[in-house]
């Protein structure tokens, strides 16, 4: 008895979706920058533990600004008194946390950087099944054969999908035809 081996086809890759995340990403890293532009007008940013300052910004700056600054008064004070003798506030850091947080984007250290890797699998759909292959090879071949036709005849795309009952569509973004695999 033959056992079929399916392989998994590329349907579409998402450009739009992927495109989205990668502005998130740049957004988040931006976020990232801002808020250690604003320690490091109060401390040495090259002090922070960039691992920590992922996890919460204010407390990484505060231990850092007590570390750093402790010592301009002789006693031993608290960190929010400290500011206050330093006239910082921490709202606009409180700020860009809170933006920070609310992007979704996954943010690594990577040789003592951010990064911010999209993987572009997850914007990517594949056939599921054999049926589903079969499918999409009929589509690509009907779509092959609309683009050597479209080289001497005007083809319409809208009467192309109402012909084909949605089997092929046109992608006016993409300006393209694509197989319908929504309605197997």
């Amino acid at each position: 008895m033959k056992k079929d081996n399916f392989v998994k086809m590329k349907i579409y890759f998402d450009y739009h979706s992927f495109d989205l995340a990668e502005r998130r990403a740049n957004d988040k890293i931006d976020t990232i920058n801002q808020a250690l532009k604003w320690c490091e007008q109060h401390i040495d940013i090259s002090k922070i533990d960039k691992h920590e300052f992922l996890k919460d910004m204010v407390t990484e700056f505060s231990n850092c600004l007590e570390l750093q600054k402790s010592d301009i008064v002789n006693t031993k004070l608290s960190v929010d008194k400290l500011m206050f003798l330093l006239d910082i506030n921490i709202a606009e850091l409180n700020s860009l946390m809170h933006k920070f947080n609310s992007n979704k984007e996954i943010v690594e250290v990577v040789n003592s950087e951010f990064k911010c890797n999209i993987d572009k699998e997850i914007y990517t759909k594949y056939t599921e099944n054999e049926k589903e292959n079969q499918k999409l090879i009929c589509g690509n071949n009907l779509i092959k054969a609309l683009e050597l036709v479209g080289k001497y005849k005007k083809v319409y795309p809208h009467n192309i999908q109402m012909g084909t009952s949605n089997f092929i569509q046109f992608d006016m973004r993409k300006k393209k035809y694509e197989v319908n695999m929504l309605d197997m």
